[in-house]
């Protein structure tokens, strides 16, 4: 399943991108994205194939839709409110250093 992997290359922008505006190490902050997106949606994933017993091809596409929606829901949570309360840190202290 390709899912995973795409989840894990927009959370490293998303992760690469919130750590340039918080410290300026963007790749840092890109790779861990990357991992934990990868390892959290797999395993999320993984359960949830193994639950699966369809009984049609409908009931199918309407469980793949909802785990893929099950995955996203950790990085969001668990990845995402740290990464913002970092950015708003790195935010508020580049306004505090004078500019030259």
């Amino acid at each position: 399943m390709i899912v995973p992997w795409i989840l894990s290359i927009a959370t490293a922008i998303w992760f690469g991108v919130m750590g340039l505006r918080a410290d300026g190490y963007w790749l840092r902050w890109a790779v861990a994205g990357a991992l934990f997106a990868l390892v959290a949606s797999t395993m999320v994933l993984g359960l949830c194939d193994a639950a699966l017993f369809p009984t049609s091809p409908e009931e199918y596409v309407s469980f793949r839709i909802k785990s893929v929606a099950l995955a996203v829901l950790p990085i969001l949570l668990v990845g995402g409110i740290p990464m913002i309360r970092v950015s708003r840190q790195g935010l508020s202290e580049k306004e505090k250093t004078p500019s030259a």
